[in-house]
């Protein structure tokens, strides 16, 4: 049987005799010191003079050319393969080195090596290949072939003179799972966005790679053997120090990255290493050569077994356990009954033990990634717009989430460049309600979306198989709710829910609650102390006659407890199959399954087989309450199993507030080195954080102050900083003030809404309003901000700092706390420095021409027929699916004097909008005046940012209304299905007092069950005509047309829908078009696959409406800033009227931007039963007719209008905004270059922040 790869490769140096040098270090030792600082000088060629036909440029190059020259036959006779070796690394040169990482499939072992044979060989797409000394087989081999081979990826790092003796290490050969990065001392990066493995930190260049081919050869010296094997690698990331690399990003500077060659080579200077000895390992007696496991204890540590001496030659002494007198097998070695033995008594040279530098597994308390760095990121700090405190961990390539997942986090991280891809745990903290999971939902899309474009594209890196959420009482609940509208099937989702207090029967016990490889984490829940009932027992004339009490506990009903914790465990257990049916089942929206038409649930799409059995749609009569139907066996889609479900169980809103203690596990000591007892030291005490949230809740205090977990000294032992979630009124608090005194050894680090600034959270789209407010500062007002810290009390101040986004605390391999990466605050010049004088004088040039008395005059003439026109509109939201760095999800505000605020949907993040355009004081003066809240449909990104908007309106306002009439209740406009939700979510969190106004053709107050009259309607809405159909999108999507009686004021919204003739006929005459423009027109069929509109198709519903202004908005996330805009009025364009599927609520082949292909589906027993299209009047109150066409002729042209997040602009202004379109133009000339633009203030911004940082270190 073949010997073990690391001991063939160890015959083979023996054969090619790589050192020439008796004393390799002897002979270093005579050689000039490195000179650091020589740089790369470039001169003239040998000969610049030199032309066409010259032949070679020196004066003998006839001479040359007429040398004798050998020729040598790789496979001559006596010939060694190795020689070959020698000589191409010796002749081929300067060449290149791979140092390549790789990782084995199960994620255990680690590997890195430097490799000769490797070499570009194309930049587009970007490849490369590496040869390897050895073929692809099962059993031992090269470690990195190995690894490469099972995970099909790897990161190629480019050495530099910064790490050659580091790189030259790895060399050594070691048996498969001994991990070089601890031979190397070198840092492992779990940064990587495509692959899994490590980068190496000390690396000026790395290059993340998937393997693209691999192929044997045989060997020509012994045929049929395999001898060497060639991978391709494509580059899928590059990655460039920023030092290094020039603006453009296409250029590294060689004095910079100082990369080595072969030999290790830098111009004008050449170094010479060779590749470190290692011992030829022979088993010991005991050793059973059929037997290959890992030791399940610490190799016992002595001078004999744990020291390795080396020599140039090294004997090992081997006997079989069995008496056997065959020789052993070295390919079930059992490494850890090794010992090493030296020959003579030569220099000592650092050399670890194999045994000990094998990971350890689980049951020794080591976790698997021995090698790895862990450090905790401040991903945001509370804001107007990104309201949740919130953590990220990393530990290799796992991440973690820590804090509240309020709305606008996922915005966040992808403005921090935090990926998704490799999360696989959030741990939630807080009470359960929309300050900390109102971005759960939307986080839970967009992570499944990117599980479904790596399944797709299998050079993205791999998801994770399961989303693990960690919460407190009421989040399963949450969930459950939502099954209406979160339907993703291929993202199995886990729920851990903490419903009791884990220490309530043991407070001293130190078990921990959660264990992965990397992390143990106790569960901190804080709730309200319970207070014991107390009796009145006598009058004492000690007091002055004042009573006196003793506290008694009130008896005990065990069978009533007992029977209600029984219904509490069923209610979960039913929320839970809800949950498990939204993510976990195996429903396929293409399944269509038989059934008697008379069963039929409407609204569906009904197919039949044809004579030849093929599937056909049903045309026939539908079922019906009033009439027969045939005896006719259908097909039908089964709808969603999660609607299948009854209402989840009631519950009632927590209190109870998550907190947790994280801890790494224990770590083995350092390798003592350079001495013959070389031993691994004791062990180090795992390191880690605990983040506390007490919110605004001042009676959570005395409960922290009491938990057993604080004081028990084997949980606290290790942790290095407790990050606190508070408001401004807990930091007098005194107890809390003590608590950090007593903990003072910890950093305390403090994050909290109006502690933490009001910092501008995105950097991006907040520099494009700088610029966008220098062109027309009255459509675009600067965003409301504040880069002030609040001061942290005496009392608290020695102890506690406010923490920055940025900041980092590193846990692994050492705890240090750093700021090199806290992002800087937004400087409003910046992004104005590099703006182009061609746009500047394009904005003054439309400043100037609207300034002109004329043309004012002229506006004031055309639009005397237009009704008010003060009314303003400002859109909070202008992208789709998803929120992006530039634009957040649907939401549209009108506000109309007079008649009040109204909001057409809700997306995510809608009040951090309003906040961010008003402030929080004007915010409130908007909710306050908002009578109405409009959901055009059901998809998510529409209105998951409803349920916050109406529990802080409710706040202003309960006390004000509380007994009152409902005159001000806020009215919401939307499907059943959606008023289902709310009506369930109140449970969770409450919204206050509400009218609901259902979109299934039925008007009424869900409250008293009584029709709202006319009268009534005209007071709560101001709105007293609601036109609306259904259009082509999804189920019970529909547009809508407002009108305003007193004045006649008409504003027509489409929703989500592919352009509908319906809806230009319904809403004609409309003042205000606001429509959705998902895709450019080139992408027509995109839009048609997803049901969306494209920009000229928008335009032409507005053109057949007769819309007099129309504000496009709904973009597509791949047009960040401002999409092509086609010449208007070139002919007519076809509007898709009646187009398939549309108006019949069925979904059928629905995809919504973003949504990873997933159909929306039917739901069983939904709305507009019975609608087949059509204009649906849902307040049968008859108005004035719609103008139709001759009548009310517009005096002016259509104007369009871009949305843009945060804009503001009247509708009597529309004019005067069309005037800045020019410079608004060339503001975004070039996507690429405005990203490049982008790039570089970025890296002006951190650049600032680093000296700010080295300032205040210099200062301390």
């Amino acid at each position: 049987m073949a010997a073990p790869q690391h001991l063939a490769t160890a015959n083979f140096e023996k054969e090619i005799k790589r050192n020439p040098h008796g004393d390799f270090k002897q002979v270093e030792a005579s050689r000039p010191a490195w000179d650091a600082d020589a740089s790369l000088r470039f001169t003239q060629t040998v000969k610049p003079s030199w032309t066409f036909g010259e032949g070679g440029n020196g004066s003998d190059a006839g001479a040359q050319a007429n040398k004798k020259h050998l020729a040598i036959d790789p496979y001559g006779e006596g010939r060694p393969a190795g020689f070959n070796y020698k000589l191409l690394i010796s002749a081929v040169i300067p060449r290149p080195i791979a140092f390549l990482s790789t990782r084995s499939a199960d994620g255990v072992s680690t590997n890195l090596a430097p490799f000769s044979y490797f070499q570009m060989i194309s930049h587009d797409p970007p490849l490369f290949v590496i040869g390897f000394v050895g073929a692809l087989e099962p059993g031992p081999g090269k470690d990195s072939l190995r690894n490469l081979a099972e995970t099909g990826e790897c990161v190629i790092n480019i050495i530099s003179e910064g790490y050659l003796e580091a790189a030259n290490s790895a060399s050594i050969n070691a048996p498969y799972g001994v991990s070089e990065w601890d031979v190397s001392g070198l840092t492992p990066l779990y940064d990587c966005e495509t692959v899994q493995t490590a980068r190496v930190g000390e690396a000026v260049f790395s290059i993340e790679g998937r393997l693209e081919s691999l192929r044997e050869f045989e060997s020509r010296a012994t045929p049929g053997k395999k001898s060497s094997t060639m991978a391709v690698i494509e580059g899928t990331r590059f990655w460039a120090r920023e030092d290094a690399i020039n603006e453009d990003k296409n250029i590294i500077d060689p004095n910079v990255a100082r990369t080595a060659a072969a030999n290790l080579n830098r111009e004008a200077q050449r170094g010479q290493l060779t590749r470190p000895p290692s011992p030829p390992l022979t088993p010991l007696a005991g050793a059973d050569p059929n037997k290959k496991t890992r030791p399940k204890t610490p190799p016992t540590a002595s001078p004999t077994a744990s020291s390795c001496l080396v020599n140039h030659s090294i004997k090992a002494v081997a006997k079989p356990k069995d008496k056997a007198d065959k020789a052993p097998s070295f390919g079930k070695l059992d490494i850890s009954k090794l010992r090493v033995h030296f020959k003579h008594n030569p220099r000592v040279v650092p050399f670890p033990l194999w045994p000990q530098l094998l990971q350890k597994p689980r049951s020794l308390g080591y976790p698997q990634y021995q090698n790895m760095t862990s450090q905790v990121t401040i991903i945001g700090t509370p804001t107007a717009d990104t309201p949740g405190a919130s953590l990220s961990v990393q530990f290799g390539p796992k991440r973690y989430f820590f804090g509240r997942l309020a709305e606008g986090t996922q915005r966040l991280m992808n403005q921090r460049k935090s990926p998704l891809t490799k999360l696989e745990h959030i741990f939630l903290t807080g009470a359960v309600d929309s300050d900390t999971t109102g971005g759960m939902m939307g986080m839970i899309l967009s992570i499944a979306d990117v599980i479904a474009a790596s399944n797709f594209d299998s050079k993205k890196a791999k998801a994770p198989t399961f989303l693990n959420l960690h919460g407190g009482k009421n989040l399963m609940h949450t969930m459950a709710t939502s099954r209406h509208f979160i339907l993703r099937k291929g993202l199995p989702i886990k729920v851990h829910e903490t419903r009791t207090d884990p220490r309530s029967q043991d407070p001293t016990s130190s078990a921990h609650d959660f264990e992965d490889e990397n992390f143990l984490i106790w569960n901190v829940p804080l709730t309200i102390a319970k207070k014991s009932k107390k009796r009145k027992l006598s009058q004492s004339s000690d007091t002055g006659g004042s009573e006196e009490f003793a506290e008694t506990e009130p008896p005990r009903d065990v069978a009533a407890e007992e029977a209600a914790a029984l219904q509490q465990e069923k209610d979960q257990l039913a929320r839970e199959a809800i949950v498990n049916g939204m993510f976990n089942s195996d429903w396929a929206l293409d399944a269509l399954h038989e059934c008697k038409l008379f069963d039929v649930k409407l609204p569906a799409t009904i197919f039949v087989r044809d004579d030849k059995g093929h599937i056909q749609p049903y045309a026939g009569p539908l079922p019906s309450r009033d009439s027969p139907c045939p005896n006719k066996t259908v097909l039908v889609r089964k709808p969603w199993p999660a609607t299948q479900f009854p209402v989840p169980p009631r519950t009632y809103p927590s209190t109870t507030s998550m907190c947790y203690i994280v801890k790494s596990h224990p770590r083995r000591g350092k390798f003592d080195t350079v001495t013959p007892d070389m031993v691994v030291g004791p062990s180090v005490d795992g390191s880690g954080f605990a983040i506390i949230d007490l919110g605004q809740r001042e009676w959570l205090v005395e409960t922290l102050l009491s938990r057993p977990e604080f004081a028990n000294a084997e949980i606290m032992r290790g942790i290095d900083a407790i990050y606190w979630i508070l408001h401004p009124s807990l930091t007098e608090h005194r107890g809390l003030a003590a608590f950090m005194e007593q903990h003072s050894s910890i950093k305390h680090i403090v994050l909290g809404h109006g502690i933490s600034s009001n910092r501008v959270a995105f950097e991006s789209p907040g520099a494009q309003i700088v610029r966008m407010n220098r062109i027309d500062p009255e459509r675009f007002p600067i965003s409301v901000y504040s880069n002030d810290e609040a001061q942290l009390p005496p009392s608290m101040s020695p102890f506690a700092e406010v923490g920055r986004p940025g900041a980092m605390l590193h846990l692994v391999p050492n705890v240090r706390f750093t700021d090199d990466n806290a992002v800087p605050y937004m400087d409003r010049q910046a992004p104005l420095d590099d703006m182009e004088p061609t746009v500047l004088s394009l904005a003054d040039a439309a400043r100037e021409t609207i300034s002109d008395p004329a043309f004012k005059q002229k506006v004031e003439e055309e639009e005397q027929d237009i009704p008010n026109r003060d009314t303003e509109i400002i859109p909070l939201g202008t992208g789709s699916a998803m929120p992006s760095k530039y634009r957040n999800v649907s939401a549209t505000l009108i506000r109309i004097p007079g008649y009040g605020s109204y909001l057409l949907d809700a997306g995510e993040g809608t009040l951090g909008q309003l906040r961010r355009m008003y402030g929080f004081d004007g915010a409130d003066d908007v909710l306050r005046g908002l009578r109405a809240i409009y959901i055009s449909h059901l998809h998510a990104d529409h209105h998951l940012g409803t349920a916050s908007v109406m529990a802080r309106r409710w706040k202003l306002v309960e006390h004000t209304t509380k007994n009152a009439d409902k005159s001000q209740d806020l009215t919401i406009i939307a499907t059943r299905k959606y008023l289902q939700w709310l009506q369930e979510y109140q449970d969770v969190e409450i919204l206050g007092r509400y009218n609901e106004f259902s979109m299934d053709f039925s008007s009424y107050n869900h409250k008293t069950a009584t029709y709202l009259s006319r009268r009534e309607l005209e007071q709560r809405l101001n709105l007293p005509r609601i036109d609306a159909c259904l259009v082509s999108h999804c189920q019970s999507a529909m547009a809508v047309a407002f009108t305003w009686p007193s004045s006649g004021l008409r504003i027509a919204y489409s929703g989500d829908c592919r352009p509908s003739a319906q809806f230009a006929q319904m809403a004609r005459g409309a003042h205000l078009l606001i429509h959705e423009c998902t895709f450019d027109d080139e992408l027509l069929g995109d839009a048609k696959a997803k049901k969306h509109s494209t920009l000229s198709e928008a335009l032409e519903v507005g053109r057949q409406m007769g819309a007099r202004r129309i504000m496009l908005t709904h973009f597509s996330q791949r047009y960040p800033k401002l999409p092509n805009m086609p010449e208007v009025g070139r002919g007519p364009l076809a509007v898709a009227d009646k187009e398939e599927g549309e108006g019949e609520g069925e979904g059928e082949g629905d995809v919504a931007e973003g949504e990873a292909e997933e159909a929306d589906v039917e739901m069983e027993g939904d709305d507009n039963q019975g609608g087949k299209g059509g204009v649906v009047v849902a307040v049968a109150d008859p108005l004035a007719p719609v103008a139709q066409d001759g009548e009310n002729t517009p005096k002016d042209r259509t104007i369009t209008l871009f949305a843009f997040d945060l804009m503001r602009v009247k509708l009597g202004d529309f004019k005067m905004a069309e005037a800045f379109l020019p410079a608004l133009r060339q503001l975004f000339p070039d996507e690429e270059e405005a990203v490049r633009r982008e790039e570089a203030l970025e890296a002006k911004r951190l650049e600032g922040a680093k000296e700010v940082s080295k300032e205040a270190s210099a200062k301390q």
